[in-house]
Formats: C-alpha cells, structure tokens, sequence
C-alpha cells in the first residue's frame, strides 16, 4: 500500500520517491510503514512506461513458527512487489504542467489584490490544453480532505450565507436555496 505516490514523470529521469511512503499491512490489519526496507527501480523512465515497481524484499512477523515457539530467524522469503500507475510526460510538458502548479501553489491566500495573479494562473492552465488533466487539481471538496459529516453539519449555513450574499442577487436570475446546496453536494461528491 503506497501514500503520496507521484503519477507523473517527467521522461529521462528516474521515478521521484523522495514524499513516498510504503505500508504493509499485515494479516492482523496492522498498517507498518515499510518505507525505509523498499527499493524501486532508479533507471530514467521512458515515455513507454506507465508503472513503476517497488519491492519489498523482507519477511516480517511471524515467518515461520515451530510449533507455537518463537520466530524463526533467516527464513527466506519471496520478494512483495507492487506497482505505481505512472504518466511520463516529455521533458517540456512536464515543466510546463509544474509551471502552473507553481502558479497555483504560490496565489497563497486570495485577497482582493490577487486578481491578476489569479488571471496570470488561470490563462497558463487554460494554455495547457490536453495538459490540464495532469495539474494536481483535485475534481472534489471531498478530495481535498474536507470532512463528510463537517462538511453536511455545516452544510445548511454555507447554503444561507451563499444565498445572503450580495453577489447572489445580482444574477440573471436568482437561484432557489435548495439549487445552491445541490450545487454544494455537487462539489463536494463530484457529481
């Protein structure tokens, strides 16, 4: 089980794990973080490849028992591998997806003043074309680790304030409280 696995490459150079983090979770349903004992593979990625491999090349607990008495030591084991699904972009599309990622990262908090910065952020990703898809945008409110039940408990004074606000009777036309929450469940979920 792998955390924080990057999915896109940039092509000539070897698979970035330096955010990995690699789990083994254990027939007890004990999550161990393994990420210190795995290798990967650190030959430069081609545009052919679309995974990469990790191995885990340890036995852990309980390798093998005699009769109820304690582990037995330098039992050999089969390696346990398990793959990373990757996009190897070319050199030139990767940074220029990281260059808006940069962008987007470095608008902080949004103010007033943020504007053209935000227009500046907006225009290179629209640039991206088919590019877009590999931002690290994610497509929900959920995705961003917002809570379920934070997210419904507060869900009906977001619903209001939207509602309250200013810009909301400015519309063509006024939208019923129940289509803004739809809208909010919409964002949240993905739908």
């Amino acid at each position: 089980m792998t955390e924080n696995a990057k999915t896109v490459c940039k092509e000539g150079e070897a698979y970035d794990a330096s955010d990995l983090k690699v789990y083994a979770v254990l027939k007890n349903g004990v999550k161990k973080d393994v990420t210190d004992y795995v290798t990967i593979d650190d030959t430069a990625l081609t545009a052919d490849d679309d995974f990469v491999t990790v191995t885990y090349k340890y036995g852990m607990y309980r390798d093998k028992t005699n009769e109820g008495a304690a582990n037995t030591t330098g039992v050999a084991v089969s390696p346990v591998e398990t793959t990373i699904n990757v996009t190897v972009l070319a050199a030139e599309d990767y940074d220029s997806v990281k260059a808006v990622e940069k962008l987007i990262s470095d608008l902080g908090e949004i103010t007033l003043d943020s504007e053209n910065d935000i227009k500046a952020a907006r225009a290179a990703y629209d640039a991206l074309g088919d590019l877009k898809e590999y931002v690290g945008i994610k497509k929900t409110i959920k995705d961003y680790g917002v809570d379920e039940k934070y997210f419904l408990d507060t869900l009906d004074q977001m619903t209001e304030d939207a509602f309250d606000d200013q810009c909301t009777g400015a519309n063509p036309r006024l939208p019923l409280m129940s289509e803004i929450k739809d809208m909010y469940l919409r964002a949240y979920y993905g739908k």
